[in-house]
């Protein structure tokens, strides 16, 4: 049986995050970024500084097969502003199977919302993921024009199962655009249940101090994998690996894994140009409803030319009883859950003196999982 290179990997400790719900917007008023003055909203203990929820409850398929929406949160600011933390709150939790963050600065999904506002658009209807509905095409023709200068920003992982709120260490923030659309792609699980509703929330925190530093993003998934295309034959048990090269110094913040109901084991290190190695994270026995958001007790310094490896393993054999389909049949890489996937979002910060003693402190709600 293939495992992964398990030595002297940190197993990370696990402890069940406390959700509140929060049911109604908080009024802010946005500071120009820079500005030494602070937000005109009251702190106290872990109270979001906005929240923003779908406008009415969608009712997920109902034929069994995964479903893909994408969908526009009511966000509005002529400024740039920083979040200091964000937490993505699932309406349905046994059918939001993930859920990723984007931004769009072109006005291109805001004109789509205006014209029917809440209305899911199929995240993979059109080309390159941009969705371009045929009845509102027919409706406003310049739509394509504008579609043609549409620019996305990956926002980032905002929720998996056993997720907990990002936070981000002082004088640090995640760069939020002026006049920029907030777009969720949420990924709902087929059960074949008639009448399941969603009205999921994401919860904003704004830094309340001068941001100095901007929080960046790493995600290695199909494209790093070293052998690819990936396949998963029926009745197999097998190990994958990516890898990826970093170019510049930098500090990690956190990490988010991702595999789907075959994965077993899961691990991520990386190799700097002298051959050190360090052990990022590593869970031996992966568990797709605890994938979570791990922070590193400090800033974890990973140097230029260094390389990242990702390790899972994988179990396509009808022993195993998470298996999505039985019996087993040959798996490629997709998105949906019947499928795999073998990934990780990184979030980091440009290298500084002295980042390897800053903590990353858990001042927003309850502390995410740390890793020693």
């Amino acid at each position: 049986m293939s495992t992964v290179d398990s030595g002297e990997i940190r197993t990370p400790y696990l402890s069940k995050p406390l959700i509140n719900v929060w049911n109604s917007f908080q009024r802010f008023d946005i500071c120009p970024v820079g500005s030494t003055d602070y937000y005109s909203v009251k702190e106290s203990g872990g109270e979001p500084d906005l929240v923003l929820q779908l406008g009415s409850p969608y009712e997920i398929r109902s034929d069994g097969e995964d479903d893909f929406k994408l969908f526009v949160f009511p966000f509005q600011s002529d400024t740039n502003v920083y979040l200091k933390s964000v937490e993505f709150v699932p309406g349905n939790r046994s059918r939001v199977h993930h859920a990723w963050m984007f931004e769009d600065t072109t006005g291109y999904f805001k004109t789509l919302d205006s014209l029917s506002p809440g209305y899911p658009f199929d995240f993979f209807n059109g080309n390159g993921f941009f969705p371009l509905p045929d009845e509102l095409l027919r409706q406003n023709p310049n739509l394509a024009e504008l579609r043609k200068r549409i620019s996305i920003t990956d926002g980032g992982s905002a929720y998996t199962p056993g997720y907990t709120p990002k936070i981000y260490p002082a004088a640090s923030g995640k760069l939020l655009r002026k006049n920029t659309a907030l777009l969720v792609q949420i990924h709902y699980s087929g059960s074949g249940q008639i009448g399941d509703m969603d009205q999921s929330k994401l919860k904003l925190f704004f830094c309340k101090q001068p941001v100095r530093r901007e929080v960046k993003q790493i995600l290695i998934e199909q494209q790093h994998l070293i052998s690819n295309p990936f396949l998963l034959r029926a009745g197999e048990i097998k190990k994958g690996t990516s890898r990826y090269e970093v170019t510049e110094d930098i500090s990690l913040i956190n990490l988010s894994p991702h595999m789907h109901y075959r994965g077993t084991e899961f691990a991520a290190y990386s190799i700097s140009p002298r051959g050190k190695r360090t052990n990022l994270i590593g869970i031996p026995k992966w568990d797709f409803n605890w994938q979570g958001l791990y922070h590193f007790k400090k800033l974890q310094k990973i140097e230029a030319g260094s390389s990242i490896f990702v390790e899972g393993v994988f179990d396509n054999t009808a022993e195993n009883p998470l298996n999505s389909v039985l019996p087993p049949v040959d798996v490629y890489w997709d998105f949906d859950s019947k499928s795999e996937m073998l990934g990780v979002f990184f979030e980091y910060l440009e290298y500084e003196y002295g980042d390897e003693e800053i903590r990353v402190d858990g001042d927003v709600l309850n502390p995410a999982h740390e890793i020693n």
